[in-house]
């Protein structure tokens, strides 16, 4: 998968989990949760995404990322040698 489909994807998956819970949607989202990524990824704990997300700028309140900066550290992190 590349990095446009991925930010596709991701964005998409964010775009239905915030229906889901009533929000209104306007575009496609820009910013992902810690536990939207850790969801995305198939992982119950968020805690086993954190390798991904250290070092990764935070918007204001501390809690939202954006998704193409963790696309690409998720791409970093799956390297294959």
């Amino acid at each position: 998968m590349d990095k446009q489909d991925m930010i596709r994807r991701m964005s998409g998956f964010v775009r239905d989990t915030m229906k889901e819970s009533g929000e209104t949607v306007f575009g496609a989202p820009q910013f992902v949760t810690r536990k939207q990524v850790a969801t995305f990824m198939g992982k119950k704990d968020p805690h086993q995404i954190d390798w991904a997300l250290s070092g990764l700028e935070r918007t204001a309140d501390g809690k939202m990322y954006y998704i193409p900066d963790v696309v690409d550290a998720i791409k970093r992190g799956c390297v294959v040698r």
